[in-house]
C-alpha cells in the first residue's frame, strides 16, 4: 500500500503520517533536508525516498530515540545521522541482529525483507547530551533532550515556523511502551514540552497536534500509573498487575491500513510496562534513579534486539 502525501505543517515543513512505525518529519533547508526519524517498514522507506527525490537531498538525520520503528531505515536515505550520545551507543551496543529485523520483517512487511540486505541501519555520527542546535541554511532545528519514554528520548523544535516535533515524549495514538520508561521524568518532559513557543505539535505517533495533545497525552500516563498504584497499594503483587493490567495499544496492533507485531509481542510489551511502572512506584519515596527499570531476570534474558515504541 503506498503511504499517504505528506502534510503540510509550516513553511518548509512536513510530515509523513498513518504508517506503521513513527511519524516522519521534512524540513528543507538551502543546504539540504532535515529528515526526522525514517520509516519502520523498508517498503514505506522506499517510497519516502521517492517522494524527496525532487527536494533538496537529505543532509541530516535526527532521530528521536533508538527504537527500531525511529531507526531502522535509515540506510535508505543520505545524510549524516545526529542523536542523543545515548541513542548512538544503543545502537552500537544493541543493533538488532539481522536474524531478527528479518523475522520481524516476515510480519510486518514481507516485500521489505530483501531491501534491507542493501541497505543496513546505520550508526549516529554526531551526538549531543542535553541541547544543541542545528543551523543549515541558517535554518533554526533545536535538539532538546526529552527523557521518559526512553532515557535518551530527544524532540525536534523549529522555533521559528512555530512546530515542534516531540517524538515520544508525546504520542497522539494513545500509550507507547513503557519498558524502558520513567514516568516520573516523562511527565516533566511533558512540562518541558509546554513550556516550549510552538503551534503545531507533530507527536512520535498519531495525527498533528497541538499544545492540548501534550496534555490529554499527560493525562493517560497518569491514568494508566493510577490504576497501577491503586493496585499496587490494595495488596496486588507485581507478577499478579503484570498478567492482569492493560492499556489500549494502538501503536503496535495490526489496523486496516498495516500488518502490526505479532500478538505475543505486543503482551509482552504490556507485560513489561506494568512491570517498569509498578517497580517506579516502589522506589517513589527513595533516591532511586528513575530509568533502569527491568528486573535482573529480565535483564538476564532480554534479547539482543530492540523492541518497538
Amino acid at each position: 500500500m503506498a503511504i499517504a502525501p505528506l502534510r503540510a505543517v509550516g513553511e518548509g515543513t512536513w510530515v509523513s503520517l498513518g504508517k506503521l512505525g513513527s511519524n516522519n518529519g521534512i524540513v528543507e533547508t538551502s543546504e539540504g533536508t532535515v529528515l526526522v526519524d525514517v520509516p519502520h517498514k523498508p517498503t514505506d522507506a522506499v517510497a519516502l525516498a521517492a517522494m524527496l527525490a525532487d527536494r533538496p537531498p537529505v543532509a541530516w538525520i535526527v532521530h528521536t530515540d533508538h527504537h527500531i520503528d525511529h531507526t531502522l531505515t535509515n540506510g535508505f536515505f543520505p545524510g549524516t545521522v545526529v542523536a542523543h550520545d545515548t541513542t548512538r551507543q544503543r545502537l552500537v551496543d544493541d543493533m538488532p541482529s539481522p536474524e531478527f529485523v528479518d523475522q520481524l520483517l516476515a510480519t510486518l512487511d514481507p516485500d521489505g525483507r530483501e531491501l534491507m540486505a542493501g541497505h543496513p541501519e546505520r550508526v549516529p555520527t554526531v551526538v549531543f547530551f542535553d541541547r544543541v542546535g542545528l543551523r543549515p541554511g541558517g535554518t533554526s532545528v533545536d535538539l532538546l533532550a526529552l527523557p521518559g519514554h526512553t532515557p535518551n528520548t530527544i524532540g525536534v523544535h523549529l522555533p521559528d515556523v512555530g512546530v515542534l516535533f516531540s517524538g515520544d515524549a508525546v504520542s497522539g495514538m494513545g500509550l507507547p511502551s513503557f519498558q524502558e520508561s520513567s514516568f516520573r521524568a516523562w511527565r516533566a518532559s511533558i512540562d518541558t514540552v509546554l513550556a516550549l513557543d510552538f503551534d503545531t505539535l507533530v507527536p512520535g505517533h498519531g495525527g498533528v497536534g497541538d499544545r492540548q495533545t501534550a496534555v490529554r497525552f499527560r493525562d493517560q500516563i497518569d491514568e494508566l500509573v493510577g490504576r497501577v498504584d491503586a493496585a499496587r497499594t490494595a495488596g496486588m503483587s507485581i507478577d499478579d498487575a503484570a498478567e492482569q493490567l492493560r492499556f489500549e495499544d494502538r501503536i503496535h496492533v495490526t489496523t486496516a491500513d498495516y500488518e502490526g507485531y505479532p500478538p505475543s509481542m505486543v503482551e509482552e510489551f504490556q507485560r513489561r510496562s506494568i512491570r517498569s511502572i509498578y517497580r517506579e512506584l516502589q522506589s517513589a519515596a527513595s533516591d532511586d534513579p528513575p530509568f533502569g527499570s527491568l528486573g535482573d531476570d529480565e535483564r538476564a534474558d532480554r534479547p539482543a534486539r530492540q523492541e518497538g515504541s
